[in-house]
């Protein structure tokens, strides 16, 4: 008999009529008294160790690449033994050959095939792994992606997820820009805008609580003797035969009227009421 060298990917130890077949995932040489495994990241194919293509991988000894299909893995070079996982902020693309950055107002913490929306007024840059949130008195811009400040008379508790969540202040409330909350004008007050702060209700108008605005101060009835002071929560009526008088800012007694030691406007002596005139008896 003539002894004749194994085929590639065939092997013979010796004392054997035939080579045998290499057992899956192993080669050999022609001539091989053994076969060999491929090295990691590589399949034997035509007699020969062959790279993983990107997007798979190939542990020691394989037969075949497998895809990387766990949560956020991926392999972005040829022959890879292991798959990578992807980081925060970024998520595998959609052959597994590479990664996607988080678009703005999504986020990953890492190790997930997607990214996650921002929810409740949050929002983040490009690659976050978080996202954030508008505090007390802000709302979420999305045109420039930031927090910006509520308007000047609104608030808001919380961040607010656009500027409409920003609450107009009520009933004489009123507000810096960014506020948390309205302050409220006290009783005899009202809110002037353009200062952008409480001031007096003028004479002769009052207030309980405090007016949004200047119409809120309510007009005194002056013909029957209602009046106020500058800053006053309600009018006050002079008592009889008495008027106020605007310059003192107090109650006077009528003309030819006199003030009593009981502190009461009264005709004086040879006079009598006629009216709200006292005439001479």
């Amino acid at each position: 008999h003539q002894c004749e060298e194994c085929v590639v990917d065939t092997f013979s130890v010796g004392g054997s009529d035939s080579c045998l077949i290499c057992p899956a995932g192993t080669n050999g040489v022609e001539g091989s008294s053994s076969c060999s495994p491929c090295p990691p990241g590589t399949i034997i194919s035509d007699g020969t160790c062959q790279k993983c293509p990107k997007g798979e991988y190939a542990e020691f000894g394989a037969s075949s690449c497998s895809t990387c299909s766990g949560p956020g893995e991926y392999s972005d070079t040829e022959g890879s033994a292991v798959c990578k996982t992807s980081p925060a902020g970024y998520k595998p693309n959609a052959d597994r050959t590479g990664l996607d950055k988080c678009v703005k107002n999504t986020f990953s913490i890492g190790a997930k095939d997607t990214c996650t929306d921002c929810t409740d007024g949050g929002h983040s840059q490009a690659g976050a792994s978080a996202c954030e949130r508008c505090s007390a008195g802000k709302y979420y811009d999305e045109t420039e992606n930031s927090c910006k400040l509520c308007p000047k008379n609104t608030f808001t508790l919380s961040g607010a997820t656009d500027v409409s969540g920003c609450v107009p202040c009520e009933d004489g409330g009123h507000s810096q820009p960014g506020s948390g909350y309205c302050e409220k004008c006290a009783a005899g007050k009202y809110y002037n805008e353009a200062e952008n702060a409480c001031q007096d209700c003028p004479k002769n108008t009052a207030t309980i609580t405090g007016a949004s605005n200047l119409d809120g101060c309510s007009s005194c009835d002056v013909e029957v003797g209602e009046y106020a002071a500058t800053g006053s929560g309600y009018c006050s009526v002079c008592p009889q035969h008495e008027v106020f008088n605007e310059t003192l800012a107090r109650c006077d007694c009528l003309d030819t009227f006199i003030r009593g030691d009981d502190n009461k406007c009264t005709c004086p002596a040879g006079k009598t009421l006629d009216g709200e005139r006292c005439v001479s008896c």
